[in-house]
């Protein structure tokens, strides 16, 4: 037989035991969610970070800095403004140099937001986008119907616009017919030539949007319309991804020996302009297109 004060010992050593188990899985579970949480590394980190930006050669001053944690990998957002009258290479060399000296070699930079002479360029780092433009093939035909699929859904339940149009002028689902018919090679009355490109997602396999540059401007495209045409699928907004595109495509754009770039975009659309800003446009003016909006006019100079 036990004896009442033993078994009272050793119902107690079985409570710490499960209290210890309890403590153990609440520890597990704790970091499991934070790891799955979009947290900032706190205000002690992002003080110190900024200072030490703040300290390299050329930087003028940190405007902002935000970072934030996901799963095992911490992002930087940062916003710095350099010497104005650097011509736009050298500006641009600093912004690089910027992103390869962060102290911590767990830190990868999402973005550098770099200000000169009031002109805004978002420079992404390969190790944490691996983004490109692509022509369209067969090889990506399952990647097209899908976006499209999902696009087209959005546009007849939210009433969303459907830019760029020439992604939808034909049935995707005539994939031969859709690829011959994607570009346009000869001007007619109307058109301009053009070229298309697709976002594509390296490491997930997957469309994110699609770019239509227009080759030169006629009067119609002068006044609304401009030389790139973008749009991001629903799924993927609000992501980064419409200033990235716009920025590929401005690379697109001088290789066909354009070196100032007309976008136009509706005034409530604010987004897109935040997006165009961001790549370096300049408002023009503004005008009640036919439709009755206010639609604006940017240049972009490359």
């Amino acid at each position: 037989m036990f004896s009442p004060h033993r078994l009272r010992s050793s119902g107690s050593a079985c409570q710490k035991k499960q209290q210890t188990k309890d403590t153990l899985t609440y520890d597990i579970l704790k970091d499991a969610i934070e790891k799955m949480l979009d947290t900032s590394c706190g205000e002690d980190y992002e003080k110190a970070l900024a200072a030490y930006i703040a300290s390299q050669e050329d930087v003028v001053q940190v405007d902002m800095l935000h970072s934030r944690m996901f799963g095992n990998k911490t992002y930087i957002e940062l916003e710095l403004q350099v010497d104005g009258n650097l011509p736009l290479r050298e500006a641009h060399a600093i912004a690089e140099r910027i992103q390869n000296y962060w102290p911590d070699c767990k830190t990868a930079c999402d973005a550098v937001l770099l200000m000169h002479r009031n002109i805004f360029f978002l420079l992404f780092m390969e190790e944490t986008m691996a983004l490109k433009l692509i022509k369209l093939t067969r090889e990506y035909e399952k990647q097209l119907c899908e976006m499209l699929d999902e696009w087209k859904s959005d546009q007849e339940i939210n009433h969303t616009n459907r830019s760029p149009w020439v992604i939808f002028k034909n049935d995707y689902h005539d994939f031969d017919y859709y690829l011959e018919h994607l570009e346009l090679k000869e001007a007619t009355k109307d058109l301009v030539p053009d070229s298309v490109f697709f976002l594509l997602d390296e490491d997930r396999g997957r469309l994110l949007g699609a770019v239509n540059i227009r080759h030169y401007l006629n009067d119609s495209l002068l006044k609304e319309g401009g030389h790139i045409g973008d749009g991001i699928r629903p799924s993927e907004r609000r992501k980064g991804y419409a200033t990235e595109i716009i920025r590929l495509a401005l690379i697109e754009c001088k290789k066909l020996g354009i070196d100032k770039v007309l976008m136009t975009c509706n005034k409530d659309n604010i987004g897109s302009a935040r997006s165009i800003v961001k790549n370096g446009g300049i408002l023009e003016n503004e005008f009640v297109n036919a439709n009755g909006d206010v639609e604006q006019r940017y240049w972009i100079s490359i």
